[in-house]
């Protein structure tokens, strides 16, 4: 025999009307994507510079001596630090080189600094410094991991589905 449930016109009016605003805050996430959550995607991006790549499931290869050397007196500074504008472009809502667009449902955050996407995809050194030197690839640092790690994916849902439900931007 099949359950049947019926639902009285009692408080549905109310039901609508939360529907309706919910509907609305859904069709622009736009605040909360500007907000909320490009303040956490900013958060990764520190936290992939801190652990050198480990935050994204995908650490970085360590610097070689030749780099350590050529660092100088700044060698204890990060990976991909040296300079400290890619990591700002990447960790700064107006770092130089800073890229952030929120719509009304996507956003997007990375950098313009010319040598983040050699970093990302790998290069040789004849394409940065373009001399006759020995073609040296250089293995990818991936900032940007090729997959997010589910835990910040989660706090980012979490962030929108609070929007969405009423909460702040």
């Amino acid at each position: 025999m099949p359950v049947r449930v019926t639902l009285s016109a009692i408080g549905l009016k109310k039901t609508r009307i939360r529907f309706k605003r919910l509907g609305k805050r859904a069709a622009n996430l736009r605040p909360v994507l500007a907000g909320a959550v490009m303040n956490s995607v900013l958060e990764f991006y520190r936290a992939q510079f801190q652990t050198e790549g480990a935050e994204g499931g995908q650490p970085w290869e360590p610097l070689t001596p030749f780099t350590i050397g050529a660092k100088g007196t700044r060698s204890g500074m990060g990976i991909l630090q040296f300079q400290r504008s890619m990591w700002a472009s990447f960790t700064k809502r107006s770092g130089p080189s800073s890229f952030q667009k929120a719509t009304r449902d996507s956003l997007e955050v990375g950098s313009l600094d010319r040598k983040a996407v050699f970093h990302q995809e790998g290069f040789t050194v004849r394409q940065i410094f373009g001399h006759a030197t020995n073609a040296i690839f250089v293995r990818p640092r991936k900032i940007v991991p090729d997959e997010i790690p589910t835990r910040w994916v989660d706090r980012w849902d979490s962030l929108i589905l609070k929007y969405i439900e009423g909460g702040p931007r």
